[in-house]
């Protein structure tokens, strides 16, 4: 069974991450297997992310992972953001407006999130090269879940317009999506998820002779270190 999922997702590259982090060091420690535990700059990281909490008011994460991968000295940071969506909560008495206006919090939260983590890193690690480091906010699961609905209403507005072989089409890329999201999700989250669709009027099937696409996602070849953090814990 499926557990929690990525709510959103912090990502920074560091091209000249500072000197006292040995990054170096510690890609040549992973390359030849001399050292298992995780870098002295895990910590400084970890410091950042629960200096940070996530909104409590709204924000539904309980974990944070963070994952940075190093390629050629420098870092590929992830802050993941982790915790569980109750569809369930909106089920019966939240029509669309009302769901897609919870998404969009959970949204805004996690990009809030985001731009503090950033600001800290600014302030903590500032070079002379502020331009080779890149911050990025990514709104993970609900962010795909607003493309969906977002998706819906351009095919409503313009399905009459289109021809029928672009409207399969973007249908068809929407139901894509609709998989990938089901995929994520726990059973029971999932068929939630359907009810919520269903009951919007969203399409859940392909347009007939339409085949849904599998994709494939290819990762760099990078050295990578991971831990999860309990957000309630540190509380």
């Amino acid at each position: 069974m499926k557990g929690p999922v990525a709510i959103s997702q912090t990502y920074i590259r560091l091209q000249t991450p500072p000197l006292n982090w040995n990054v170096d060091k510690a890609l040549e420690n992973k390359r030849t297997g001399k050292e298992t535990s995780l870098p002295d700059f895990f910590s400084e990281i970890e410091n950042i992310v629960l200096a940070v909490p996530y909104n409590e008011s709204r924000g539904p994460a309980r974990y944070s992972a963070i994952h940075v991968g190093i390629k050629e000295g420098s870092l590929k940071i992830y802050i993941t953001y982790i915790g569980v969506i109750l569809f369930g909560a909106y089920n019966g008495i939240a029509k669309y407006d009302d769901f897609k206006k919870g998404i969009k919090l959970i949204i805004e939260d996690g990009r809030a999130t985001s731009d503090k983590i950033e600001n800290l890193f600014q302030q903590l690690y500032t070079n002379n090269r502020p331009n080779m480091n890149i911050f990025q906010s990514r709104t993970a699961l609900p962010g795909q879940i607003l493309k969906i609905f977002d998706e819906h209403e351009k095919i409503e507005k313009n399905k009459n317009v289109w021809s029928t072989e672009k409207a399969d089409e973007k249908i068809l890329s929407m139901i894509e999506r609709i998989q990938h999201v089901k995929s994520q999700l726990p059973d029971d989250e999932a068929r939630q998820f359907e009810k919520i669709l269903k009951d919007n009027g969203i399409y859940q099937r392909p347009p007939p002779g339409k085949i849904l696409r599998s994709s494939v996602v290819l990762k760099d070849n990078i050295y990578t270190f991971e831990k999860i953090i309990n957000l309630e814990k540190e509380k």
